[in-house]
């Protein structure tokens, strides 16, 4: 976990990892704040509701359509973990998959592969020998009414073998030319050894609109549907809200789907999550969805914004391809190819104009800013029933999608949130506090070794420049970590902590390991300003860099005890070498030399005059090597 304090969003994060029966609420520091558990895998998704209640689709391992991304269960848990309901749509005609949405009207849009028999898929016009098995998995969309512990009423419904069309067999129902029909789906577009022929995996809902979005992977494309509509409509092509019944209202991503573009024309390759962006939102009312990049070349990952074109809200301009020409807005990575997820994935836009984006392969979220900085990340270390080590390389973490839920959600109204442990196994100490900066409180402004920096010496001296004085609580520790493991905890009262003016300088006991992962943290407010103001928390997740692994050492050419008087020190101090012939330097914070005056004494004596020198830390080397540090008043 990483994450850039005073610009990230403020709230929690419902984690529904591919391959637990567990989901998980956390907050931006990675700990746990609640956690349900059902007897089913993961079927892909889940959501809180107002009320704190969890709804979460589980994995039927049963034989009906065992496709990626099939849930077949959903199910509604207290907020305390208690199953409140749940409902089965997995049998021989119908199976949830990969999304469902909760309404305000506490009803459940759901995602669902409708089987076509192979002969009447055929009689519709489907080419033969090309369903692959025994059924067409076609799509319909359900919107359920939840009823009593284990059962729902279908109070709506739209199938999209209702709205094809098919240019191959005259004689065959639905037979016309492709490009006649934008608002048709063409039966015989995806043909690729697959009975799943859409395989839409995610569905959205706009209340202002009275509209359904949906993600058609297999088609790279996303439709719009009327929800304004009967039942009995939506199987039409006329009635409803638009007068168009179940037919398509507005598609875009893939224009030769439906004859009016050719592959060049194509702008989404496998992608995930469509949906509208709140009104109140940056960017409100467009469509934000993650594009995986799948069978783009090179393969990359990206984020996109697009907003339709419209003639009136919800009444889309009927110029074909339908607009725009282009997304309004990309993100990728500065190396595209290192952001890519083939398959799952999402994204969705925060309150405060940030974007929380999925790479679910990886199992990562990260938060961009308005800047497309990156100011959060976090990784799932949950593997089945068990959790990785911290500082494992975690496999098999997928997770379809997160998503974000502000700290006013309703749903945490009289809810205990105490934030627990971290969700990794033999996680390090560390500490994490992602608000608003402090402006009274001091605030690091310099790091040395730099973070992130490679090469640093085992002998390494760290140090902290903040942008203002300061001095030493009264209580609090100082954590050192070496390869995730904690080498040494440092009282800050301690002799191995000098502060000098807006300086900290730090004394490890022993020499660093070489090829070491050095992480080093600070209790908050053990540090303060005149004023009494304490620092916020050093994180040892962001304060880290590495030692080389080819520092070569020579014995120190030093007396036995390293001893540097007086400390501090205003004028001159004094050393004690075991030989006469050393070379002697200072450095100071940032690893500059100084010049001094060396005056040879007695026994090996050496005398420094550092009068000229400015007020802070300095190290004292001998033969390149750092043999203590002093403090210059």
């Amino acid at each position: 976990m990483k994450y850039k304090k005073g610009h990230l969003e403020n709230g929690y994060i419902l984690l529904p990892p591919m391959n637990s029966n567990k989901t998980f609420l956390i907050d931006k520091c990675g700990k746990m704040i609640k956690m349900w558990k059902s007897k089913y895998l993961a079927g892909m998704h889940a959501y809180l509701l107002e009320d704190g209640s969890l709804l979460r689709a589980g994995h039927i391992a049963d034989s009906n359509y065992m496709g990626a991304g099939k849930g077949g269960i959903i199910e509604k848990f207290s907020w305390d973990g208690e199953l409140l309901w749940s409902y089965k749509i997995s049998n021989d005609s119908l199976a949830q998959h990969h999304d469902f949405l909760p309404m305000k009207n506490g009803n459940i849009l759901v995602v669902t592969w409708h089987g076509i028999p192979e002969a009447q898929a055929e009689d519709r016009g489907r080419e033969t020998g090309t369903c692959f098995g025994k059924k067409l998995w076609s799509e319909r969309i359900l919107e359920i009414k939840p009823k009593g512990t284990n059962d729902a009423e279908v109070v709506w419904q739209w199938s999209l073998i209702d709205h094809i069309v098919q240019n191959k067999d005259i004689l065959k129902p639905d037979y016309d030319a492709i490009s006649n029909h934008p608002e048709l789906v063409d039966i015989n577009y995806f043909k690729n050894s697959d009975p799943d022929w859409i395989h839409i995996n995610s569905v959205d809902y706009n209340e202002d609109l009275d509209q359904i979005m949906l993600t058609c992977h297999h088609l790279n494309e996303i439709w719009i549907i009327d929800h304004g509509t009967t039942t009995a409509q939506a199987a039409s092509h006329s009635g409803g809200k638009r007068g168009k019944g179940g037919d398509l209202l507005y598609r875009w991503g893939n224009p030769e789907a439906y004859q009016k573009g050719n592959s060049l024309s194509q702008k989404f390759y496998g992608h995930h999550n469509a949906h509208w962006i709140p009104k109140s939102f940056k960017d409100g009312g467009s469509i934000l969805l993650f594009n995986n990049g799948l069978g783009r070349f090179p393969l990359f990952s990206t984020v996109e914004i697009l907003k339709p074109v419209e003639s009136s809200p919800g009444n889309y301009t009927q110029n074909f391809p339908y607009g725009p020409e282009s997304q309004s807005w990309i993100y990728k990575d500065s190396i595209p190819t290192q952001f890519f997820s083939m398959v799952i994935s999402g994204a969705e836009r925060l309150p405060n104009g940030n974007t929380l984006i999925c790479s679910g392969v990886s199992g990562k979220a990260f938060e961009i800013d308005k800047n497309d900085k990156i100011v959060w990340e976090y990784i799932n270390p949950v593997i089945t029933d068990t959790v990785i080590t911290d500082g494992e390389i975690p496999t098999a973490n997928g997770v379809f999608r997160y998503h974000f839920y502000p700290d006013t959600f309703a749903g945490f109204k009289n809810k205990t949130l105490t934030p627990g442990n971290p969700l990794e196994g033999k996680s390090i100490k560390y500490s994490c506090s992602y608000g608003n900066i402090d402006m009274t409180a001091p605030v690091p402004v310099k790091f040395f070794p730099m973070i992130g920096t490679a090469n640093n010496q085992p002998n390494t001296i760290p140090q902290i420049e903040f942008n203002e004085n300061i001095v030493k609580g009264t209580s609090g520790n100082l954590y050192i970590y070496e390869n995730n493991l904690l080498k040494e905890t440092i009282e800050i009262s301690s002799s191995k902590i000098n502060v000098n003016s807006n300086k900290l300088m730090i004394n490890p006991t022993d020499l660093f390991a070489k090829n070491a992962k050095i992480s080093i943290g600070l209790d908050k407010n053990c540090l303060t300003d005149s004023s009494n103001n304490g620092i916020a928390i050093i994180d040892t997740s962001q304060w880290v860099f590495n030692i080389s692994g080819d520092a070569g050492f020579n014995d120190f050419k030093l007396l036995v005890k390293n001893k540097i008087y007086p400390n501090p020190a205003q004028s001159h101090i004094n050393i004690n070498l075991n030989q006469a012939s050393c070379k002697i330097e200072i450095i100071n914070y940032t690893g500059q030399k100084v010049d001094f005056i060396k005056t040879e004494g007695e026994n090996n004596k050496v005398k420094l005059d550092i009068s000229t020198l400015n007020t802070g830390v300095y190290s004292v080397l001998i033969d390149n090597i750092i043999y203590g540090v002093f403090i210059k008043n």
